[in-house]
């Protein structure tokens, strides 16, 4: 089904070739065209509404006609009835404007922060576009500095002595999980030793003590124990002495990161290093905020669709007290009546009920069409709302990643390729950029290429190079991409 095919050609939001805006833009326009669809389903709904109002009040109006030959309790049946539906539409219309404001109010929210997001991230770039201009000026400034090289030098030794640590501990991890097997598979040896036999621990006396001895001399478990302590004890300090030399080369690598900090704070002017950190933390922050909101926001939009389409619970109460005050076939029969009195009164009372029945049939085709593209729609909006979402948590919205949408956004639009095709475009296309500077702060992202001197891990400037790979490390450093010596 084509979702935009009734809706004027400017629906259509016109490329940008940046493709998460251009998906932002087709949210807005699939928002609006669900607005007026749903619009427009709550009018045919309200004319059916109507039109069983009418209906009810001509079948009230001939009971009563009809009262005057004893029919009471057919009067007193519809009034009820007719009692019942007003005031589930009234207190529909009410949590109907309620639900709208509310709606309002978080689409407003969300607009918000998806602008500060963009006013954020375009700070961002412009940051980095600074950096990236000073990076030569910053190797050399760097390679130039005793105290950073020091500094440079110390955590190539941290991160050699955390390496071999962590190398040790893993093989001594490995030697206990081997050795131990025949220890462990011994079911004596194994209940001696968590009783704590032959240690301070041990806490049993008398005939117990006596016959755990027993047990002991018989598999020679005090002999064999110290070598299974040591097995179990020393991987235990291996590893905490590789977790503690890890730590001492984090705090070394903080140590740099903050030296090249300063360094290009003192090139610059002002520390752009804490710059890009706050405006990064706040782009994730304005998008940490949009999360919930737009769980909030499609919770509302179901619930609009729901009123839109008559199936609330209130619509629901009204439609059934409605529905006790139209019995076809009591109608029927009544008009075989009707046909039969000399008065043409009950007669006119026959013809309004019939006027308003056709009206209905008349809306209802309507009615269903609106809701099935509705549906659609909606379901649209949807899956592109995930598309969109799984694009950011991929975080292929950053500077440096590219995807060619082509003419299937508008394909997706127009009904005439699926999610899955959407989104297999996307994947198929995707291009992520390994060079120039990528936005990474904390992890990924950096100066891409490398520069004359050693080189290691994706280059170094010389004496030891400059490090690719950029980012913001602990302790407030911010990771250039690079390493100087």
């Amino acid at each position: 089904m084509a979702i935009l095919s009734t809706v004027p050609g400017s629906i259509y939001p016109a490329a940008t070739g940046r493709g998460v805006t251009d998906i932002d833009n087709a949210l807005d326009a699939l928002r609006r065209e669900e607005a007026r669809l749903s619009e427009a389903l709550n009018a045919v709904t309200q004319q059916i509404a109507a039109a069983r109002s009418a209906e009810a009040a001509a079948l009230s109006d001939l009971a009563r006609f009809k009262l005057k030959a004893g029919g009471e309790a057919i009067s007193g049946r519809l009034d009820q009835a007719a009692r019942e539906a007003d005031q589930a539409m009234a207190a529909r219309a009410t949590e109907q404007a309620t639900l709208a404001t509310t709606q309002a109010a978080k689409l407003a929210l969300l607009e918000q922060h998806r602008k500060n997001a963009e006013t954020l991230r375009n700070d961002l770039e412009a940051v980095e576009d600074r950096i990236e201009a000073l990076k030569d000026q910053l190797a050399a400034r760097l390679a130039s500095d005793p105290a950073h090289k020091a500094l440079v030098e110390a955590e190539d030794r941290a991160v050699a002595t955390a390496a071999a640590a962590s190398k040790k501990a893993e093989q001594a991890e490995a030697d206990r999980a081997a050795k131990s097997k025949a220890y462990e598979a011994d079911i004596l040896f194994t209940y001696l030793w968590k009783r704590g036999f032959g240690t301070p621990q041990y806490a049993y006396g008398g005939l117990t003590r006596t016959l755990d001895r027993w047990v002991s001399n018989l598999i020679g478990y005090l002999e064999a124990r110290p070598a299974y302590a040591m097995l179990t004890e020393i991987p235990v300090r291996l590893r905490a002495h590789a977790e503690r030399v890890a730590e001492e080369a984090t705090a070394a690598a903080i140590a740099v990161d903050e030296s090249e900090d300063k360094a290009l704070a003192a090139i610059a002017g002002e520390d752009l290093a804490g710059r890009a950190r706050a405006l990064a933390e706040g782009v994730t922050a304005q998008q940490d905020a949009m999360a919930p909101l737009e769980t909030e926001t499609a919770a509302l939009d179901a619930r609009a669709a729901a009123f839109a389409a008559g199936e609330d619970d209130a619509f629901k109460r009204a439609t059934e007290a409605l529905a006790r005050s139209i019995a076809g076939d009591e109608i029927r029969a009544l008009k075989l009546e009707a046909e039969r009195t000399p008065s043409p009164e009950d007669e006119r009372f026959v013809e309004r009920i019939e006027r308003a029945r056709a009206e209905i049939a008349r809306l209802e085709p309507d009615a269903a069409k609106a809701r099935a593209d509705l549906s659609v729609v909606a379901t649209r909006r949807q899956e592109l709302l995930r598309v969109s979402q799984d694009i950011r948590s991929r975080g292929w919205d950053n500077r440096g990643h590219n995807f060619d949408l082509g003419d299937f956004l508008t394909g997706y639009l127009a009904g005439r390729i699926s999610y899955g095709g959407l989104w297999g475009r996307i994947e198929s296309t995707h291009r992520g950029s390994n060079t120039g500077w990528s936005g990474g702060w904390g992890g990924g992202g950096g100066f891409g290429g490398s520069f004359s001197g050693g080189s290691r891990g994706g280059g170094r400037i010389g004496g030891g190079g400059f490090r690719t790979g950029g980012r913001i490390g602990g302790g407030g450093g911010f990771r250039t991409g690079g390493r100087i010596r």
